[in-house]
């Protein structure tokens, strides 16, 4: 019996691991992301797990995998995401959802404000 690379690269159990890590995270992210948006906020920080148990795949490699979709799938979604790889014991998320226009609306309605508001003296 002759055993294909393609066989041994990647299979269905590893697959289906894969996939559960990653949507369980996009799920926590997407409720922390509903979270601040009904606290009024513009962004979150998100720590992910750091220990997978894919079969055949060592950790290392299941973060690569792991971590590179979640970034991916909140790219296509058009969030800003960074992702903080330095600490032994944690990786964690920054995302958050300002677009370059908002910030220049925001400055331009403070400058707004600013010129038009009444200076009192002491």
């Amino acid at each position: 019996m002759s055993i294909r690379a393609a066989d041994i690269r990647r299979n269905n159990i590893q697959q289906i691991e894969l996939k559960k890590n990653i949507h369980g995270i996009l799920y926590s992210i997407d409720t922390d992301i509903k979270n601040a948006l009904n606290a009024g906020l513009k962004s979150i920080t998100y720590n992910a797990p750091i220990q997978f148990s894919v079969p055949n795949m060592t950790n290392k490699e299941a973060q690569r995998e792991i971590y590179s979709e979640i970034i991916s799938s909140l790219k296509k979604r058009k969030y800003n995401v960074q992702i903080d790889l330095n600490h032994q014991d944690r990786v964690t998320f920054y995302i958050d959802w300002i677009l370059p226009e908002d910030e220049v609306r925001v400055k331009m309605q403070t400058d707004i404000i600013a010129r038009h508001s009444k200076r009192t003296s002491d």
